[in-house]
C-alpha cells in the first residue's frame, strides 16, 4: 500500500465490499539468539557528563531533541 493516499484499513474495506480475495501476509518476527544482558545503572550523575565530554572531544555533535 506504499505510495497510495489511502491506508490498509480503507483498502481492506473496499476489498470486502467488492468481495475480492485479499491475502493478508503475517509479519515475520525477528528472533534473537540470546537476549542482551541488562545494564546495571551506577550512581547518579557520574558517567553522563563524561559521555558528553568524550563525544565533544571526539568531534561528534550531540543534539538532544528536547
Amino acid at each position: 500500500m506504499k505510495g497510495h493516499p489511502w491506508n490498509h484499513k480503507r483498502a481492506y474495506r473496499i476489498h470486502c465490499a467488492l468481495q475480492l480475495n485479499l491475502r493478508i501476509k503475517p509479519r515475520n518476527r525477528l528472533k534473537r539468539d540470546k537476549p542482551d544482558v541488562l545494564a546495571v545503572p551506577g550512581p547518579p550523575n557520574i558517567t553522563w557528563s563524561m559521555d558528553f565530554m568524550a563525544n565533544r572531544l571526539a568531534g561528534i555533535a550531540m543534539h538532544l531533541g528536547c
